[in-house]
C-alpha cells in the first residue's frame, strides 16, 4: 500500500469479541479441534457437546485436559 492510499484512510469500527461472545467458538470450534487433535496424538479421547458443556466450567484448555 502507498502512503498516499494509507494517510487517507479512516477506522470506521473496532470490534472486541472474547471466545463465546460473537460467535460459539467453544462448542463449534474449540471442541471440533480438540477432538481432532486427541485423534491426531492417537488418543482415544471424544468430548461430546454434553459432556464439553460441563468442561465449560472449567476455565482454559490445559485446565479442561487435566480435568
Amino acid at each position: 500500500m502507498n502512503r498516499e492510499v494509507r494517510n487517507t484512510m479512516t477506522l470506521r469500527a473496532l470490534i472486541f469479541d472474547v471466545d463465546g461472545t460473537l460467535a460459539n467458538t467453544e462448542r463449534d470450534g474449540h471442541r471440533p479441534a480438540f477432538n481432532a487433535a486427541f485423534r491426531e496424538a492417537g488418543l482415544d479421547w471424544h468430548w461430546d457437546e454434553a459432556f464439553y458443556g460441563t468442561l465449560l466450567n472449567v476455565t482454559g484448555g490445559l485446565e479442561r485436559i487435566r480435568h
